[in-house]
């Protein structure tokens, strides 16, 4: 669980840095990320959940300031990244439903086994 939610922390960190990016016009092309190596060198389970849920809570409101500090035009801007073409707005959903995905996976998973 705790490799979880460092998944999440660090996807939205690299979801919110691209969006940064494309909203102030950088038409670079960027990369992927290998999610196993940041898992690799996170060493999440040296950490309390706790410790991981406020880390999550400062990333997440860094997150709304960046996407409410865009306007119209910023948020529709488009860029290129791990080959795929989104806007800032696509990659603010990105953000959320990868959250709600990795939710759903832990409340199907292993909440059932502490009921």
């Amino acid at each position: 669980m705790k490799e979880v939610w460092q998944h999440i922390i660090d996807n939205e960190r690299v979801q919110a840095y691209r969006a940064l990016r494309f909203a102030r016009n950088d038409q670079s092309t960027l990369p992927g990320y290998d999610q196993g190596l940041f898992n690799l060198h996170a060493v999440a389970n040296r950490r309390t959940i706790a410790d991981l849920l406020e880390e999550f809570r400062a990333v997440r409101l860094s997150s709304i300031a960046l996407f409410e500090s865009c306007d119209d035009r910023m948020l529709m801007a488009e860029g290129t990244c791990n080959g795929v073409r989104i806007s800032v707005l696509g990659l603010g959903f990105v953000l959320a439903g990868h959250q709600v995905h990795h939710e759903r996976i832990l409340e199907e998973r292993y909440f059932p086994l502490l009921a």
